[in-house]
């Protein structure tokens, strides 16, 4: 499946047609090997692979919905069509949320615009209510890789750079962890995404990791108590 981008007509009087790939999470190959798994059936992964293919294999056009991943998936019955919540990076086998801020200028401007089309056709979809922050791997990796900047460099919020220290006196007083230690370190690594929910998963998911970091070092201390104990043990029973 394509999104029709262009349509161009060649030397020879064929029409060609440029369009931009969707795969289904099947076609899509992962970096390790193997394929994605589908959370829906209706869902498909967009990416801004560009090809040319003759007009003439143009079967039927389709209806695609651009969902936030935080958002609630319309009915299937009320809104017929395909469904994407994810891009698809076709060089390094990878997938970003349509939420991600990590595209460049003019694939972000694409993405937002698809998405604003798309809530502007189906309404103001309700949000996904959950108590638990997203666990999934790649919001876990960058808690995890702030949380390792951080031990490097130890954040001092008398010292923030003045480009953050006016990001975070812009935030608005509801904004979830605002006042926060782990808020203050997603400002200070530029990670905060404008998504309130996701930002406040993230100020969770630091929470977790630094707790299991905390926990590790408790532990290697008791060890380290523990030999320096059974040394001084020995030491005695020599004597």
């Amino acid at each position: 499946m394509f999104f029709c981008q262009d349509i161009t007509q060649s030397l020879n009087g064929s029409l060609m047609i440029t369009g931009q790939w969707f795969y289904r999470p099947d076609e899509a190959e992962k970096k390790g090997g193997g394929s994605w798994q589908s959370n829906d059936t209706r869902e498909l992964f967009y990416s801004f692979h560009r090809d040319e293919v003759p007009a003439e294999s143009v079967m039927h056009k389709c209806v695609v919905h651009f969902v936030p991943i935080h958002k609630q998936l319309p009915t299937r019955k009320q809104y017929p069509g395909f469904i994407v919540q994810k891009v698809y990076d076709t060089d390094e086998m990878k997938l970003w949320k349509l939420t991600d801020k990590d595209y460049e200028d003019s694939n972000q401007q694409e993405i937002d615009e698809l998405v604003q089309k798309t809530l502007q056709r189906l309404g103001d979809l309700p949000d996904i209510e959950t108590d638990e922050a997203p666990t999934d791997q790649e919001d876990l990796m960058r808690a995890k890789r702030i949380l390792k900047k951080k031990s490097i460099s130890h954040l001092d919020v008398s010292k923030e750079d003045e480009t953050s220290r006016k990001s975070f006196q812009h935030l608005k007083p509801e904004t979830p962890g605002s006042t926060s230690e782990h808020y203050r370190i997603l400002v200070k690594f530029n990670a905060i995404t404008g998504d309130t929910h996701r930002d406040k998963g993230l100020v969770m998911l630091l929470q977790n990791v630094q707790y299991l970091f905390d926990t590790d070092d408790i532990g290697k201390k008791k060890d380290k108590c523990s030999d320096n104990s059974d040394a001084i043990n020995n030491g005695s029973k020599n004597k």
